[in-house]
């Protein structure tokens, strides 16, 4: 910032010399003798540029003097008053003013714009002398000082926190060690007992058999010297021999009966314990990280201190895990006899849904069922929605752009529509005829939804979260773990939301079939051999599952608590990677979407 001294300014096109020069000319490289010093601005003016300065009427208030050499100490006396600092609102203006009424500095465009109506407004360098010696200033000065004592107080402390916790992360390390190596121990002796269980039950089925064996080795040897004798060609002793022979028939015949009677073939298996196996195959790591507070460093405040660990509290490892592995003797599980109501499904048709302007085959991702019997499911690889009317007959077809992925009802005339590889839900108006009506943008990796009308929510299956958007495509929420930090999903691919109790149950590729309520908490899940890559879900009347395994190929029933209650249509049933189901709840019937041209339709019923 220039200043009214005692310069030399040269101008680059002439050689005229001033004592005092314009700042503002200058500035355009030009060389004007300066008149004029602006106390406010600092700056020197000849008098052309004061003119312009004055009609500006934020500067009108400024204090003009002349700028001679003479009055250069005035200036400095005057500059000397001034608070050095600007007003960051208002390009740099010195901040001289200050209102009482709202205890705030500010400069003169602060006031004419937010102060205006204040009564108590003060220059500052007025209000400001002998400020060193009063209360105010020597108390403040106190609580900075004080501030400061108290960060590097807290940087100290947090330090030797980390100092702390570098040593604790050892001891866990060791820890964890330990842990790992007593499960491999246990689940050595697990493995050593169940070789055992089969060596025992082996040798009590082949001494039984042995038994038999020799039985038979002696008399085979006397049947097979009866037979002899009755090739001799003395007729005599013939007559004799065979007479004998009958005897030894009937002896023989009455041993095998013995035999025959209590004998089946033996066969050995041996069930495991598929709930360990899925335990441990769910479970990431050993238990859980305990955030601990050292209450020590409080003491000073006077609170006391609370205890707040139950004394069957573990201080990092889920024991539990460890508890199950110990207390399992072997893999073996008891099986338990599931006595409930199954339904059985009927075949009503399969119902040819390719057009002739579809170039690939069908994969029938999404099948939604309209309240007015019309269906409308979703062509994959042809990129295309399809309404059938109540026949299951193509009535009209909307193309998209994208992979249609995942379908939902949103209102009696409108569907939800996931396009997997432009991250959009797309809403489709089906009164009349299909028609998009409006589009948000989502998560790139969205698969399957579902949408509450009782909460007006979009829940979105995204990879390995669930995404909860309003309408508008407002991101509201997002559910991947649980209350202790635990990853709930891996590949999502479903999702519904039951609406009496607001549980949310998803189908996940990795993990099977999830249920959670709104908070991440799991409330079971369903993991099974006889499921593989679970897909499609939909619920049926009485809250009762059903789950298609793409790679299984299947349908299973899940009740309300997720247990397995039976398989209802399998490999035999000719499904071919079943994406998609969805309950027909006026016809009771299940549609069935696949890797084909055709949607497989079944009337439902309760077995006898």
């Amino acid at each position: 910032m220039a200043t009214n001294k005692d310069l030399t300014n040269v101008s680059k096109d002439s050689e005229e010399m001033f004592d005092i020069s314009c700042s503002s000319c200058s500035d355009d490289n030009k060389t004007t003798q300066a008149k004029k010093f602006c106390v406010e601005c600092g700056l020197n003016f000849c008098e052309n540029c004061v003119r312009f300065h004055k009609k500006i009427p934020s500067l009108q208030s400024h204090d003009i003097v002349d700028a001679t050499q003479s009055e250069e100490d005035e200036v400095k006396q005057v500059r000397k008053e001034l608070p050095t600092g600007r007003c960051s609102i208002h390009h740099g203006k010195l901040m001289d003013m200050f209102c009482k009424d709202h205890d705030e500095v500010c400069c003169g465009v602060c006031v004419a714009l937010k102060h205006w109506t204040c009564v108590n407004i003060d220059y500052v360098p007025d209000i400001a002398k002998g400020v060193i010696t009063c209360k105010e200033y020597k108390d403040v000065k106190d609580s900075v000082a004080a501030i400061l004592i108290d960060m590097k107080q807290e940087l100290k402390i947090r330090t030797a926190n980390i100092t702390k916790l570098d040593e604790e992360k050892d001891k866990l390390l060791n820890a964890v060690a330990e842990y790992q190596d007593d499960l491999i121990e246990q689940v050595k002796k697990m493995a050593d007992t169940t070789r055992q269980e089969i060596r025992t039950e082996f040798e009590a089925e082949k001494t039984a058999i042995t038994t038999d064996i020799e039985s038979l080795d002696i008399l085979i040897p006397t049947i097979e010297t009866s037979l002899q004798k009755l090739s001799i060609p003395n007729e005599a002793q013939l007559f004799v021999n065979m007479k004998a022979s009958k005897t030894t028939v009937n002896d023989g015949k009455s041993v095998l009966s013995d035999l025959s009677s209590g004998w089946t073939t033996k066969r050995m298996s041996y069930t495991f314990n598929e709930s360990l196996r899925s335990t441990v195959s769910r479970t990431k790591s050993f238990g859980t990280s305990v955030n601990k507070e050292d209450v020590q460093e409080y003491e000073a405040n006077s609170y006391g201190k609370f205890n707040v660990k139950d004394s069957t509290d573990s201080d990092s490892f889920d024991e539990s895990h460890r508890s199950t592995v110990s207390r399992t003797k072997s893999f073996e599980t008891p099986s338990a006899k599931e006595d409930v109501q199954e339904y059985e499904a009927k075949p009503y048709g399969k119902f040819n849904v390719k057009q002739i302007t579809d170039t690939s085959t069908h994969a029938i991702t999404g099948i939604c069922p309209l309240l007015d019997g019309s269906i409308v499911i979703l062509d994959y690889h042809n990129q295309k929605l399809k309404q059938l009317n109540s026949n299951y007959e193509v009535k009209d077809t909307l193309a998209v752009n994208g992979q249609p992925i995942g379908i939902c009802d949103v209102s009696s005339n409108e569907v939800g529509v996931s396009i997997c590889n432009t991250g959009q839900i797309q809403f489709i108006s089906v009164k009349d005829s299909i028609r998009l009506t409006s589009t948000i943008q989502v998560d790139k990796s969205c698969y399957g939804i579902y949408f509450n009308k009782r909460s007006d929510e979009l829940f979105a299956c995204c990879g390995s979260n669930i995404n909860v958007y309003n309408k508008r495509g407002s991101l509201l929420r997002v559910l991947n773990t649980g209350p202790n930090g635990e990853q709930l999903f891996a590949n999502l691919k479903q999702v519904i939301v039951t609406d009496s109790s607001y549980e949310i149950v998803v189908t996940d590729y990795s993990k099977g079939l999830i249920s959670v309520n709104p908070q991440g908490k799991i409330n079971w899940f369903l993991q099974n051999l006889v499921l593989s890559e679970a897909s499609g879900i939909c619920v049926a009347s009485g809250c009762v599952l059903f789950v298609s395994g793409q790679r299984s190929h299947n349908i299973i029933q899940v009740d309300k608590n997720g247990n397995k209650k039976g398989v209802l249509l399998g490999t035999s049933d000719e499904l071919n990677n079943p994406y998609s189901l969805a309950f027909d709840s006026q016809r009771s019937r299940l549609i069935v979407g696949m890797n084909s041209n055709n949607i497989h339709v079944y009337t439902l019923s309760t077995k006898a």
